[in-house]
């Protein structure tokens, strides 16, 4: 069964659970300081940079304290490599990077003496409890092989999370859709509580090695779930998950009570999406989902056309930026800043976008005419000009009121060559009639 009819609503949803701009700030600013404060240390004699989820472009939006069914929000981190061919022994390796840290961020300093790197708890927000962390890891290069730390051990073991991240890019640029599917399973999995029992790779793991297009969010993600199932529902000592450019297999860090849970997850999540699927029911699939999915299907009426149809995504990566639409004539009474009404029809408005680069970036408009208008509209069109047909500028979008009720209109921004979009410009109202 096809599910397109909700890819507008997966839309909505994804630009809801990828990291805020605020949040990649807060990891690129961490970088920029290890950067300074590591290369100094060590005079040169270090590669640095990230590793893990963010660097893959697939870090999930924490879930802030009023979103947790627990009542306690979640995290975001970033792990950053410190790579050197010169590091000694690994328990020693990771002591010198302490003490970096400890001159610099003392009272930040978890106290806990971890397996393989050493953690700095930054901010947390006062609005949403989202906490900040950083784990700093340190890297042994040699003879083009790379290797990680193991504390308990003091032994150093292969892990080259480098040739992991070139690897994943390569996938997702083949796989418009994957990063999302990515994301949606990690925050189905941090909505039950289970962040800790099914990590960010082992998903990333299943995603990688079930993909396949199925030309709609809902498919996509049921397909999945489908063979997720049947993968965790095996003997314990059978059980396996790997990935590609990884040696170990995933499966030996799940114990059997943590892939029971797993499967109880699956089995349930998959049975609650396929009712709610069929039944239009999002309370059920928000219950899954989380309620970062749309509540109302009202909102997105069939006429309202996907990006996917059009064979774009969303960028999962923390460049999203989501900007407020302006209507330049400055006409009609204003309501809210992105709200303006109108007596009558007739009046000619124009909007303009942010400018990119057009030989790298396209974009398209939108717009949604109140129920019950002659003509709903809902399709993704280029700019027009004053009176209609193609405007040669395409970011500057002239309209013409034509139907009385409350009408939107907003943008989308998508890079040609990786077909995602990365910039939104948010819906304006336009209301006609008393």
């Amino acid at each position: 069964m096809n599910h397109s009819r909700y890819d507008s609503l997966f839309e909505e949803y994804l630009t809801n659970i990828v990291l805020t701009r605020s949040q990649a700030n807060s990891i690129d600013q961490m970088l920029g300081e290890t950067l300074s404060l590591f290369a100094s240390e060590y005079e040169g004699d270090v590669e640095i940079y990230s590793q893990g989820s963010y660097a893959m472009g697939t870090t999930v939006r924490p879930l802030t304290a009023q979103q947790s069914p627990y009542g306690a929000a979640g995290e975001y981190d970033v792990d950053i490599v410190l790579e050197r061919t010169t590091w000694t022994d690994a328990v020693n390796s990771l002591g010198n990077v302490r003490n970096v840290l400890s001159d610099e961020y003392s009272d930040k300093l978890d106290g806990k003496l971890r397996e393989s790197c050493e953690r700095v708890l930054h901010s947390t927000d006062d609005n949403t409890d989202v906490a900040f962390h950083v784990d700093y890891v340190p890297i042994k290069s040699a003879q083009a092989n790379r290797y990680a730390t193991r504390r308990s051990t003091n032994q150093w073991f292969s892990s080259d999370t480098k040739q992991l991240v070139d690897w994943f890019s390569g996938v997702a640029s083949d796989n418009t859709f994957l990063p999302a599917i990515i994301l949606t399973l990690k925050r189905m999995r941090d909505t039950v509580g289970l962040t800790d029992t099914l990590s960010s790779i082992c998903i990333t793991a299943l995603v990688c090695s079930l993909y396949e297009n199925k030309f709609s969010y809902a498919d996509d993600l049921m397909n999945i779930l489908d063979g997720a199932i049947r993968i965790f529902n095996a003997p314990h000592d059978k059980l396996t998950i790997t990935l590609e450019p990884l040696e170990d297999d995933l499966a030996d860090r799940i114990d059997a009570a943590q892939q029971q849970n797993i499967l109880d997850f699956l089995v349930n999540a998959q049975k609650m999406l396929s009712e709610g699927f069929s039944e239009v029911n999002l309370p059920k699939l928000r219950s899954v989902l989380s309620t970062s999915f749309p509540a109302n299907i009202n909102d997105y009426p069939i006429e309202l056309e996907p990006l996917r149809q059009r064979g774009w995504g969303i960028e999962t990566d923390g460049t999203l930026h989501k900007v407020g639409i302006n209507e330049i004539q400055s006409k009609g009474t204003v309501v809210t800043r992105r709200w303006r009404k109108f007596a009558g029809v007739g009046e000619h408005l124009e909007f303009r976008a942010n400018t990119y680069d057009r030989q790298q970036y396209g974009i398209r408009w939108q717009v949604l005419n109140a129920k019950g208008s002659p003509d709903i509209r809902g399709n993704l069109f280029e700019a027009h000009k004053t009176g209609g047909g193609k405007n040669s500028n395409e970011f500057i979008n002239h309209e013409t009121e034509r139907y009385d009720g409350k009408h939107w209109i907003k943008y989308y921004v998508y890079d040609k060559q990786t077909k995602r979009v990365v910039e939104i410009g948010e819906k304006f109202f336009v209301e006609v009639g008393e």
